[in-house]
């Protein structure tokens, strides 16, 4: 399902030059008759009350095109309940990161939906599986040691824990990285590639090439240290413009979409998928924490490392459902952002609140 934009929240110069100034009213508007409250405040209370209380003023009062102006990065957002859509840059390409594990587990399912795996599928896996950055599984496995995994085991690590030994033996499980980009051909899904597994790309985005000894604890480490400071940068800049394992916020939410609507896997595969998404432990003070009760939110999380005071994807997106059936999908991708983790996650935090899909109790 392809749902049209309704209202693209990116202004012009001035529109953006005029929401800074809105938010600087904004401030002042908070600030001024809080004072004699905050007056009252021991001083070391002082700073901590008036940030906490200004971000949550700030998550239901800016808009979308605010919080991109605001933003030292792209903010690309595309929140729809299937009718109606907010969205910033929309047709925009951000990296995806860890994200991609969320469609290598949408094309698991639907190789189950069509009889070539079972959800108690058994692998055995061990130190040559090995992949790169956080992976738990790894932990199971040595030179020599191995261990048994279950499909569903797989997906759960791959989504919940973003464990990219899970998600490159999936890939490799599912007949490699080229079914995943077919199976969203085949679904009709444009706007969104994923073109490598986790060990190439986290490798090609620092400017090394994978090796078989990167699995020995700090052989990585020490060849990535030994790159320059320009060929850091080069990298960077190679990674930045490379459309491989990219997503536009529309692209992306367009998937989101036909998962939530049971267009995209049979009835049972969406509901697992769906509850598994709802398992997610990483980043909820991204999105997770900002969408309110009654809904349920299952999403998946991506992030790269920063570079030159830079992080390229700092992103979240998940379906948000309630019991009456109905759902919001949020899709939210912070590019080529300044600013250290904890100011990335409150931005993207703000987006629920944003969108006006949302009404706090």
């Amino acid at each position: 399902m392809n749902v049209p934009i309704v209202r693209n929240h990116r202004g012009t110069g001035r529109q953006r030059r005029y929401a800074g100034i809105s938010i600087l009213q904004q401030v002042w508007d908070f600030v001024n008759p809080l004072a004699k409250k905050a007056r009252k405040l021991p001083i070391e209370m002082l700073a901590s009350y008036l940030l906490a209380t200004l971000v949550t003023t700030q998550k239901s009062s800016m808009s979308l095109a605010q919080l991109d102006a605001a933003t030292p990065g792209r903010l690309g957002a595309f929140v729809t309940d299937g009718k109606r859509v907010v969205a910033s840059r929309p047709d925009e390409r951000f990296s995806l990161q860890s994200v991609m594990k969320l469609v290598v587990a949408m094309a698991a399912f639907d190789a189950i939906d069509r009889g070539k795996l079972t959800l108690a599928t058994k692998f055995t896996v061990g130190f040559e599986d090995m992949s790169m950055s956080h992976q738990p599984l790894a932990e199971r496995v040595g030179p020599g040691k191995t261990t048994v995994v279950t499909v569903r085991e797989l997906i759960e690590l791959a989504v919940q824990q973003s464990d990219s030994m899970a998600v490159d033996v999936l890939v490799d499980k599912l007949g490699g990285i080229g079914v995943v980009q077919s199976f969203l051909r085949r679904k009709g899904i444009t706007g969104v590639r994923v073109d490598r597994t986790e060990r190439i790309l986290q490798c090609e985005t620092v400017g090394v090439k994978w090796k078989p000894s990167f699995r020995v604890e700090g052989v990585y480490d020490k060849e990535v240290a030994a790159i320059s400071a320009k060929a850091r940068t080069a990298a960077q800049k190679r990674y930045m413009a490379d459309a491989r394992d990219t997503a536009t916020p529309r692209g992306f939410g367009n998937l989101l979409v036909k998962l939530a609507t049971g267009k995209l896997l049979s009835k049972s595969s969406t509901e697992g998928l769906l509850k598994v998404m709802e398992g997610t432990q990483t980043y909820p003070e991204r999105l997770a924490n900002s969408v309110p009760a009654p809904w349920k939110f299952g999403h998946k999380t991506g992030s790269s490392g920063t570079w030159n005071g830079m992080a390229v994807a700092t992103n979240d997106v998940g379906i948000a459902r309630d019991d009456s059936g109905r759902f919001v999908v949020i899709v939210c991708f912070l590019g080529d952002a300044k600013g250290d983790m904890d100011s990335r996650n409150a931005t993207i935090s703000k987006v629920p609140g944003a969108s006006g899909f949302f009404k706090r109790a």
